[in-house]
């Protein structure tokens, strides 16, 4: 049952049990027009032996969204003017009518009112906090009203934003990616034992000495069967033959695969970091 700012429309809400649909109630002023909708809504219920759901509560209001405010507004310089002269000229619907004469007037109506968003997905944010406050008790869900303020690659851009930055945040997603990341942090070098060995110093391997990633190094670049893996640091393969293959190798910056064949090769940064350093795996 939809509602703008008179209680008939809770009223009748109530009585039957029906899902609430506000509109206009979103504008602030004198009146608490969104706590007030849905106390009518719950003291008609309880009159009438009906219930009400906060989950089936739907808030209404416009949007346009950007990158930057500048760019919002410049979009909304398409359409804005038109669905304003619409409603304050032809529409009759009092309670719902713009107010300003100008472009500027009306961005800040729209801005001030409580009514809508041109703005940033913070602005957006913001708002919806608002009406959350609004509402003593919070709702089901916002939707957002159709307007042709901006052309339609602009309008389009407005939904990603939103989907993209505002939803997440009241739906917890962001959290959950934010712990994710931490966690992976927290747990990357205790999941890599001789990484953070290795960035301590540089070592240098020598024939069948260990490098510094833990393998024995091969004098060629291909792969080859070796023995019992001798390793600098514990490893899941200790004691047990390995394939190992020299991948990469970088001398004073350049890719020299001579040294290998002389048995050197200085293995800096865990064979991760801008030295000289080979870069090795066992399969």
């Amino acid at each position: 049952m939809a509602a703008i700012a008179s209680p008939s429309g809770p009223r009748i809400a109530g009585k039957h049990g029906l899902s609430l649909l506000s509109i206009g109630a979103t504008l602030t002023g004198d009146l608490d027009l969104l706590g007030h909708h849905w106390n009518v809504a719950e003291e008609r219920a309880a009159q009438f032996g009906t219930s009400m759901n906060r989950d089936g509560w739907r808030l209404v209001g416009p949007m346009h969204l950007a990158e930057t405010r500048e760019q919002a507004y410049a979009e909304v310089e398409h359409g804005l003017d038109d669905w304003c002269n619409y409603l304050q000229h032809i529409a009759a619907v009092p309670h719902f009518e713009p107010g300003g004469d100008t472009f500027t007037e009306r961005v800040d109506w729209i801005n001030n009112s409580g009514i809508g968003v041109i703005g940033t997905p913070e602005d957006a944010i913001r708002q919806i906090n608002v009406l959350d406050e609004q509402s003593n008790g919070g709702f089901g869900a916002y939707l957002m009203m159709g307007h042709e303020w901006a052309n339609p690659a602009a309008t389009a851009r407005h939904y990603e934003l939103f989907a993209e930055a505002v939803a997440p945040h009241f739906q917890g997603r962001l959290d959950r990616l934010a712990r994710s990341e931490a966690q992976a942090r927290a747990a990357r070098w205790s999941l890599r034992p001789t990484g953070g060995r290795a960035r301590r110093g540089h070592r240098t391997a020598r024939g069948g000495e260990g490098c510094a990633a833990g393998l024995t190094l091969l004098p060629s670049g291909g792969p080859s069967e070796i023995g019992p893996a001798r390793r600098t640091s514990p490893h899941p393969f200790r004691g047990r033959p390995v394939r190992a293959s020299v991948q990469r190798c970088r001398i004073r910056g350049r890719a020299d695969w001579s040294q290998l064949g002389r048995g050197r090769v200085s293995g800096g940064e865990g064979g991760y970091g801008p030295a000289d350093h080979e870069v090795i795996y066992a399969s």
